[in-house]
């Protein structure tokens, strides 16, 4: 699925595979950053056992909108360049 927001830049969504838990503010956000980047997105990408909400230009974007403690199995599992 594709989705473009006002500027015209596309954001490829498979799946979705981590949307049910994701509040309005998550997902704007996501969304956001995905458009941002001047080309074209992929959100909820899974990563080594992980999903991660944003890959733009070979980046990974994590969005928390509450406590980081999700981000701590996460993190191992990325290499930091």
């Amino acid at each position: 699925m594709t989705d473009a927001d006002a500027g015209g830049s596309a954001v490829v969504v498979p799946n979705a595979i981590g949307t049910l838990n994701e509040g309005s503010v998550h997902d704007a956000l996501k969304r956001r950053y995905a458009a941002s980047g001047g080309g074209e997105a992929a959100l909820e990408v899974p990563i080594d056992g992980f999903v991660a909400d944003v890959v733009l230009h070979g980046r990974l974007f994590e969005i928390q909108t509450t406590g980081f403690s999700r981000l701590k199995r996460k993190l191992p599992s990325v290499s930091f360049t």
